[in-house]
């Protein structure tokens, strides 16, 4: 009996690994894309009076890569903290239409895991997830979700990190010009699931 338990267990920890390695693949392009992307934002965050330590908890407790730029923009230009507050809602608004979408999706996981992985959503993570929407009704599909997204944060955290690092030994235009490429690998990653939907 002790063997037949000792066999489940371990295949049910095998299931798990499986499912957070497929998710740390399915991550791993976001986390070349948001690499130079976060070293821009860095960057761009030190050039704007930031501290590196300011500009690395930005991407620890915010984690919207399109708002931390328009807040660095706007610290720059002197805007108050209650301007970026409101600025930064409405650009993020999208993402309560996407967390509704996205709750849809795995809506068969546990609740304690919803909200964990809802905070995690940016709009690559969102568009990765819908090309897997079917991991969701999968045993161990929330490892496979988490795994994505701790990819995608642990990218944008050290990106952060590495660009307020450099401070500024790259010029403005090159940091703002990066800043495009968020929009381009968000197109390049939402083309196919618009693809797949259609087919």
């Amino acid at each position: 009996m002790e063997n037949v338990e000792t066999a489940v267990n371990y295949s049910e920890e095998q299931t798990r690994y499986t499912a957070v390695k497929k998710g740390a693949v399915a991550g791993f392009p976001i986390f070349l894309g948001y690499l130079p992307i976060a070293i821009a934002y860095g960057v761009l965050a030190k050039q704007s009076g930031l501290s590196t330590f300011e500009t690395t908890m930005m991407s620890v407790l915010v984690f919207a890569g399109a708002a931390q730029f328009m807040a660095a923009n706007m610290i720059a230009q002197g805007a108050l903290f209650l301007q970026i507050v409101v600025a930064t809602f409405v650009l993020n608004f999208r993402h309560f239409v996407m967390s509704m979408s996205f709750m849809n999706k795995i809506r068969t996981l546990p609740l304690r895991w919803k909200f964990g992985l809802s905070l995690g959503l940016t709009d690559e993570t969102f568009a990765v997830s819908s090309l897997n929407g079917e991991e969701s009704k999968k045993q161990h599909g929330m490892y496979f979700f988490a795994s994505l997204i701790l990819v995608a944060y642990f990218s944008w955290v050290f990106g952060s990190f590495l660009g307020a690092i450099i401070g500024d030994a790259l010029p403005t235009t090159l940091s703002d010009s990066m800043g495009i490429a968020l929009y381009a690998m968000f197109i390049g990653l939402l083309v196919p699931s618009v693809k797949k939907s259609g087919e």
